[in-house]
């Protein structure tokens, strides 16, 4: 059997969804200045791993700086994200 390949989706918010299964969703995200992620309609926490340059994450609940190799673990209780600064994250939650 052929492997399977992957098409990414884009998103003209510069998200493009990398993965989707019944499990999880992983989305790759470019900020090139600032990107609000809404996670009302998500039942889930959401894992950020920073995979290329560096960021600022901030919530109701405060903020965190992220550069390439570092993660941050957002709550489920969290509404909205504001992602600052100019680099490439993961997105990652479950269903």
């Amino acid at each position: 059997t052929e492997p399977e390949v992957m098409v990414p989706r884009p998103d003209p918010n510069g998200v493009t969804e990398v993965k989707s299964c019944r499990h999880f969703t992983i989305n790759l995200i470019d900020v090139q200045s600032e990107v609000r992620r809404s996670m009302m309609s998500l039942d889930s926490f959401v894992v950020y791993v920073c995979v290329g340059g560096s960021v600022k994450i901030a919530t109701e609940d405060g903020d965190e700086s992220l550069k390439m190799g570092e993660t941050v673990l957002i709550p489920a209780s969290t509404d909205e994200v504001q992602i600052k600064g100019c680099g490439k994250l993961l997105e990652i939650y479950i269903k």
